[in-house]
Parts: structure tokens; C-alpha cells; sequence
């Protein structure tokens, strides 16, 4: 019986919870932001969501900590 390389199933690993992660986020349904006095709003804790955070992610909906949080729960459920 052949012993597998470590480096081929740490590689199988990574491919397999890249392939999760993109999947995951493939069917994710689109979000509408929300706006609050005409600004983009976390759709948790409805703050204002920081400018430097919608341009690095232009579709965001969430503040990065919710969003992080958001991330954790849905981790748990897969």
C-alpha cells in the first residue's frame, strides 16, 4: 500500500475547501443595501457602512464586523 505524500493531501484539502468557499458564494442570493438618510447601511446593525469598505467591496451589505460574524454562523451551518 502506497503511503500519500503529505504536500498531495494538504493540496487535495485546499482544492476541496476552495471549491466549498466558491460554491457557497455562487448561489448566495443578491442582496439589496440598505439606505438610511440617503447613505449605505449594515444590514445588521444599521450603521453607516465606511466609504473605504464599499470601494473595496462594492456590493457589500454588511460592516465587516457583522459580516465576519454573519461568515462564522454560516461556517457552523455547513
Amino acid at each position: 500500500m502506497r503511503i500519500p505524500d503529505p504536500s498531495d493531501v494538504a493540496t487535495h484539502h485546499e482544492e476541496q475547501e476552495r471549491e466549498r468557499i466558491l460554491n457557497a458564494h455562487k448561489f448566495r442570493p443578491v442582496e439589496s443595501p440598505l439606505i438610511i438618510d440617503g447613505s449605505r447601511c449594515c444590514k445588521e446593525c444599521e450603521e453607516p457602512i465606511p466609504k473605504q469598505r464599499i470601494e473595496t467591496v462594492p456590493t457589500c451589505v454588511r460592516c465587516v464586523d457583522c459580516e465576519n460574524i454573519l461568515e462564522i454562523k454560516n461556517k457552523g451551518k455547513a
